[in-house]
């Protein structure tokens, strides 16, 4: 009697190890990533998604240029005047396209890059020759562009523009 008196303390106190050992493991290492799936290339640190170049949200979902997409109201005094612009998707996660910067007779539909909040327009030449480059920042619904634009006969302006939905 006293052997299975032993036996039972024995036991239960190598149970009581056994799950403390478990907890104590478990609570020590958990897998913050476990259950986070991060969408577009992204990786989850530490239970967040880093997202990939191009892409932002909880869980990278949604391409960074998708905000800047859609009809704007801009207002340009310094050259352009007010007028309509609109912007839709490039190529890439990270491209936008103006359909009219600056309100040219012959529109200006210039590419820029995007991201999180700020866009870039990198030397790009439109159709008619014309030569942009500048950079943006968004901001609630508000985009605020400066650019320069390098005309033909190597004249140039630069104009500032806020763009509102």
């Amino acid at each position: 009697m006293i052997m299975n008196f032993i036996k039972n303390i024995a036991l239960s106190a190598f149970l009581t190890m056994g799950a403390f050992s478990m907890v104590l493991y478990t609570s020590c290492n958990p897998d913050e990533c476990k259950d986070v799936v991060c969408a577009n290339g992204g990786a989850c640190i530490g239970g967040n998604c880093d997202c990939a170049t191009g892409y932002e949200g909880p869980r990278c979902e949604t391409a960074s240029a998708t905000k800047y997409i859609g009809t704007w109201n801009v207002s340009e005094p310094s050259c352009g005047g007010t007028y309509t612009n609109i912007i839709s998707a490039g190529t890439t996660p990270t491209t936008i396209i103006f359909s009219n910067l600056g309100n040219f007779t012959s529109p200006a539909q210039v590419i820029a890059s995007a991201d999180e909040n700020t866009l870039l327009i990198s030397d790009f030449t439109d159709a008619t020759g014309r030569k942009f480059t500048g950079s943006g920042t968004f901001s609630s619904n508000s985009i605020s562009v400066t650019y320069t634009v390098t005309y033909t006969d190597n004249t140039s302006e630069t104009c500032t523009a806020t763009f509102s939905k």
